[in-house]
């Protein structure tokens, strides 16, 4: 029954997208007696800013995209070594 209890607890952690060494600490915490809320706490703080990156990093690249794509339909033909769309592409 425990060892099921822990498997339950193992995969809603990593639904919360907690590395396995981090809900391995968790569990620690809890094996030695203390409560991991503070260290869970401090973990999704990180895990919640890193997903912040990720999904701006994504935004960014999705409107590259578009603008990529926009440039196609406009016809842009410049030369360029590789593919003048990737080459001449400038951030905004």
């Amino acid at each position: 029954h425990d060892d099921v209890e822990r498997l339950r607890f193992i995969r809603k952690a990593q639904q919360l997208d907690l590395r396995l060494d981090e809900i391995g600490e968790i569990l620690a915490l809890r094996d030695r007696g203390e409560l991991p809320c503070s260290y869970v706490l401090e973990v999704a703080g990180e895990r919640l800013a890193d997903l912040d990156r990720r999904i701006a990093d994504m935004q960014a690249a999705r409107r590259d995209l578009g603008d990529l794509l926009a440039a196609a339909d406009a016809g842009a033909d410049e030369p360029a070594d590789f593919c003048p769309l990737i080459e001449h592409h400038q951030r905004t």
